[in-house]
């Protein structure tokens, strides 16, 4: 699939580009550079920016199932990139794209959400259970950031009980896999949070060698799972801490 970036790329425009009685078609217009590459553009919605004399228009962009919104407000004379309350110190395009990325990732964590609840218990390390907090814990047994993270779990614990996924980056490869499926393998059973603790810590090492009895289509299905995680694009690498609050 084509990939395209729409966000501040699409349309320039100035803080005065003046059109006399602005139409759907005439904003359209402006993307007319993008529209020729197949990106598809409708206005979503128009209507009166509360306590201004201004309009604001929000625009669709769309191609495939990628979809984006941009915003721009008029005067009923003129088009404008933003329009800035200066007593509230408030940004009208700033609060909308700070609302769209609030919905982005509140589709993204539904996403998530989902294939977690479909996953193997075994694929989830639990630790804790005393905690008002649960956080989930994308981890990898290859990444030196995540490797902090679990020297310092026992802390960790006293704040927030933790549920453990394993999503080795692509550039880690087969090895980096086969140790997260070593540790969940190992995990499987064991109710101690020491003894799962030592099981992660040991795989963590970075002396630590790969389990040999791993086979290839073990490794594939789990690079499958790791692919379908990241895809839902809630998070876009690790370590990523994710409130178990947000997935509900």
């Amino acid at each position: 699939m084509k990939k395209f970036i729409l966000l501040g790329a699409a349309v320039t425009l100035s803080a005065s580009a003046a059109l006399a009685a602005i139409s759907d078609a005439e904003i359209i217009e402006l993307y007319q550079g993008i529209t020729a590459e197949g990106v598809n553009v409708k206005i979503a919605e128009r209507g009166k920016l509360a306590g201004t004399n201004f309009e604001q228009i929000i625009v669709e962009l769309s191609m495939g199932d990628q979809k984006q919104k941009q915003i721009m407000f008029s005067d009923g004379k003129y088009l404008f990139p933003d329009v800035i309350d200066t007593k509230a110190r408030v940004s009208h395009r700033a609060k909308f794209e700070e609302e769209q990325e609030k919905a982005r990732l509140a589709s993204n964590y539904h996403k998530l959400a989902t294939i977690i609840k479909s996953m193997d218990k075994n694929k989830i390390i639990s630790l804790g259970g005393n905690a008002n907090k649960t956080l989930y814990v994308f981890t990898d047994p290859h990444c030196p950031y995540c490797r902090q993270e679990i020297a310092h779990v026992e802390t960790q614990l006293k704040a927030a009980n933790i549920k453990m996924i394993f999503a080795p980056i692509p550039s880690h490869g087969d090895e980096a896999l086969a140790k997260a499926i070593a540790i969940q393998k190992e995990c499987a059973g064991v109710k101690s949070d020491a003894a799962k603790i030592a099981i992660i810590k040991k795989y963590f090492d970075p002396k630590a060698k790969a389990p040999k009895d791993v086979t290839k289509e073990q490794i594939e299905e789990e690079r499958k799972a790791v692919n379908g995680i990241f895809a839902t694009g809630a998070i876009n690498g690790v370590p990523a801490f994710i409130d178990a609050a947000d997935l509900k």
